[in-house]
């Protein structure tokens, strides 16, 4: 699958639910988790206000990292240990956003693609949830709205 961006800007934030509902725990649960109570503390790097449209947590490890679209920006952050405080590994704002590709296959990497800067990639945990999140993310992308 792939997603090219349209060159105008913020165009997927208008459209961006603020409901509080959406959120980091509510956009988690959709995905198969595997177990870890410090995959909770990811929302750590969230900035007030911020709302968590999708998140994808990557192959399950002692350092959960999960890749997260807000209504600000895409976010990739990491747990770096048992007792550690979650960290941004990178963050970009949707105008430097080009695109998600998935090829759809166990050990396949998920690429969101960067204007001007190095991709994202994340081995997400299960395939079958990153097809999903490449999805909802292209027509996030395309139309600025999120699938209902």
């Amino acid at each position: 699958m792939d997603m090219t961006h349209p060159r105008d800007g913020d165009r997927y934030l208008p459209g961006a639910p603020t409901n509080p509902s959406n959120g980091f725990t509510a956009a988690l649960s959709r995905n198969e988790l595997f177990s870890g109570m410090s995959l909770n503390r990811i929302a750590d790097v969230l900035e007030p206000g911020e709302t968590v449209l999708l998140a994808l947590p990557a192959v399950a490890s002692d350092n959960p990292k999960v890749l997260m679209v807000t209504n600000h920006r895409v976010v990739l952050a990491k747990i770096k240990g048992l007792l550690s405080r979650a960290r941004v590994l990178r963050s970009e704002p949707p105008a430097r956003v080009r695109g998600i590709r998935f090829r759809g296959r166990v050990l396949s990497l998920l690429t969101v693609r960067i204007d001007g800067a190095r991709n994202i990639r994340l081995m997400p945990h299960r395939a079958k949830d990153a097809s999903r999140f490449t999805e909802e993310f292209q027509q996030l992308i395309r139309t600025g709205q999120m699938p209902v």
